[in-house]
């Protein structure tokens, strides 16, 4: 009996320990998906790595193969605003690339709470 006690206990003890796997497979899927929001960054930001003499992590053979490769990742991530960000860019609105990259950090910062 003390011994089906303990291993009661002992149960219990583990599954506060270690979270359920439901929880786990939802903080993975979260930082999936900041990492995603991340990398769109670091793709958006890539004319100022250019521009300051850095090597950007990705490469591009210009203007046109760089949007297209954010309107595929926007798509691939179903996010509308940045479709619309990526489309005021292409018409060269002003502001509209600093608008993506807040949406960028925002969609971060939310995903991560």
């Amino acid at each position: 009996d003390d011994l089906t006690a303990a291993q009661g206990d002992l149960t219990e003890a583990q599954a506060q320990i270690q979270p359920p796997q439901d929880d786990k497979e939802a903080a993975e899927e979260k930082l999936a998906e900041a990492l995603a929001y991340a990398e769109y960054l670091d793709i958006a930001l890539y004319p100022i790595w250019e521009e300051a003499g850095l090597t950007p992590r990705f490469a591009f053979k210009g203007d046109l193969e760089w949007m297209m490769e954010l309107k595929t990742r926007a798509d691939d991530m179903g996010d509308a605003e940045l479709g619309n960000y990526l489309e005021e860019l292409m018409e060269q609105s002003e502001g509209a690339i600093e608008r993506m990259w807040y949406h960028c950090f925002d969609k971060i910062e939310e995903t991560l709470k």
